[in-house]
């Protein structure tokens, strides 16, 4: 997992030196457009999004049991937790920063348009999992997921003018998710609590967080930060400070 992750959490200190020395832009604001970093921000969106996979991953093994095996091993978990907990909050950094950050401002920049600056990055981030195992297993299909995650990702970033949520979402989507359940077939293969050994297919349960997760979620997050505005937000026309 670390030689995996490595490449990714080495961008994202070169994607944060790039924008600070290259774009001389402010670390602070190459996340957010507030005064400061919220991280109550990260925190509420972390902790939503990790009551949504638990949920889904207890509730599928309450009703399919035999699709899962226990494979807790504390001598393999605790360091594969280390470098998860160590390098997974760099890679959704490096994610984050690189899409819903400089290429969002940049196309928003280029363009005038909160819609461009929306899809385009969206659809990049999407195409970028294109070699990820599960894409060859399931396949792809399933590259519907990744890019409607990215417009997830997206549409928060852009109406709560800042990262914080995104970030918060992406690090328990991916570090949560990686410790509670795994598969063969997974980009991330390893000691999880769970592995997944039912035979993987792609179809209409897979499209739920897009119709139906994805915008309860962004209710959640519209209630307690009281957005407004919205499609003027992610498809009116803007000037450089998108975020």
């Amino acid at each position: 997992m670390a030689i995996l992750l490595s490449p990714l959490a080495l961008g994202f200190w070169l994607v944060l030196l790039y924008g600070r020395l290259v774009l001389r832009m402010p670390i602070l604001y190459q996340f957010t457009g507030r005064y400061q970093f919220d991280w109550s921000r990260v925190g509420f969106s972390f902790l939503v999004w990790s009551l949504v996979i638990v949920l889904s991953v207890g509730l599928e093994y309450l009703v399919q049991p035999g699709n899962f095996s226990i494979q807790f091993n504390w001598t393999k978990f605790w360091p594969f937790l280390l470098v998860a907990v160590t390098m997974i909050p760099m890679q959704i950094a490096f994610e984050e920063l690189l899409f819903r950050g400089h290429l969002t401002q940049s196309i928003a920049h280029k363009t005038k348009s909160r819609a461009l600056a929306l899809l385009i990055p969206s659809l990049l981030f999407g195409l970028m999992h294109i070699g990820n195992p599960e894409v060859s297993k399931l396949g792809y299909g399933l590259l519907v997921y990744y890019i409607g995650s990215g417009l997830f990702f997206g549409v928060m970033t852009l109406v709560d003018d800042g990262m914080e949520l995104a970030l918060g979402t992406h690090a328990a989507n991916n570090l949560v998710g990686a410790i509670l359940v795994s598969a063969d077939w997974t980009a991330f293969n390893v000691p999880s609590l769970l592995r997944d050994v039912s035979e993987p297919s792609f179809g209409f349960d897979a499209l739920v967080p897009l119709l139906l997760i994805y915008p309860l979620v962004l209710f959640v997050f519209s209630k307690r930060y009281g957005w407004n505005n919205i499609f003027q937000k992610t498809l009116g026309s803007t000037d450089s400070d998108v975020l």
